[in-house]
């Protein structure tokens, strides 16, 4: 399903047509220049309410246009958006994201098995992720370990630890990238590492996991 909304620019007034394919998440966020004047608007479209039924949060730096637009010569711009599928420039108006890449799939099966892992994560997954993160992040070993037992033979220990919920965000971001391994291996670690509070840096360090 396709939402069309018109946003106007705070700034300079000019109103662009946006045209979202309605996806699975509870919310959906895009954002986009104002073709105009070039500020960035974003807008929020709350899909939690459940039978098919969604509404727009007021836009950031923008305004919602309520009344019916009859002079299409009056659109700054038509920009299509969606949160599943990547959307070719210049899609016509009449066309969905659906249809616009419909079979463009070079092995439709490695496709249909690696869309329903990314939804998977994006459901599921990636808040499980989260919570263990936090769980090591503050030491919390017996709530880290009951979420997420060890497949390590030998002892148990915060290395061990570390290099699994490690292999399990790269896991659940593969599918979304495709990234030569190495140095983007290093950057998604140490985004991880970025969001663990001082203590517990300073814990990995003590306990040889990290170096200075």
């Amino acid at each position: 399903m396709v939402s069309r909304a018109v946003i106007e620019c705070i700034s300079c007034e000019s109103k662009t047509l946006t045209r979202t394919q309605l996806g699975y998440k509870d919310r959906q966020k895009h954002s986009f220049q104002c073709p105009t004047c070039g500020v960035p608007i974003s807008f929020e479209i709350d899909l939690s309410f459940g039978d098919g039924k969604f509404a727009y949060d007021d836009p950031k730096d923008g305004r919602l246009v309520t009344d019916r637009i009859t002079d299409y010569d009056e659109l700054a711009a038509t920009l299509t958006f969606s949160d599943d599928i990547p959307i070719p420039l210049n899609l016509p108006d009449m066309i969905t994201p659906h249809i616009a890449t419909f079979r463009r799939y070079e092995d439709f099966e490695s496709y249909r098995s690696d869309e329903g892992l990314r939804q998977r994560w994006v459901q599921h997954d990636f808040e499980y992720a989260e919570r263990c993160r936090v769980h090591f992040s503050r030491g919390n070993w017996d709530l880290f370990d009951g979420e997420s037992p060890s497949h390590h033979e030998g002892p148990v220990t915060a290395r061990s630890r570390l290099i699994d919920l490690y292999n399990f965000y790269t896991a659940g971001f593969s599918k979304f990238t495709l990234s030569p391994r190495g140095k983007y291996d290093l950057l998604r670690l140490l985004a991880v590492i970025s969001q663990m509070p001082l203590r517990a840096l300073r814990f990995l360090q003590v306990r040889g996991v990290l170096t200075r």
